[in-house]
């Protein structure tokens, strides 16, 4: 995640989470999947927007990857 970080990795970040979401939690309805990297690449936060299959309210999750040292 923090080696050679660049805009192709925001990319396949956010698709492989969209693919995970959408493979093994069938009760959520993906909205949206943002990365977004920090200036000096040592954090990404990653908000997902999702609802579940009986409710209409959007969940949104946000949660922070960083290396540790």
């Amino acid at each position: 995640l923090f080696e050679n970080v660049g805009p192709d990795t925001v990319i396949i970040l956010r698709e492989m989470i969209r693919s995970a979401i959408e493979a093994y939690e069938p009760r959520a309805e993906l909205m949206d999947v943002d990365v977004a990297l920090s200036d000096d690449y040592y954090r990404a936060t990653i908000t997902i927007v999702f609802s579940l299959l009986n409710k209409e309210d959007p969940v949104t999750m946000t949660m922070l990857l960083e290396r540790v040292r």
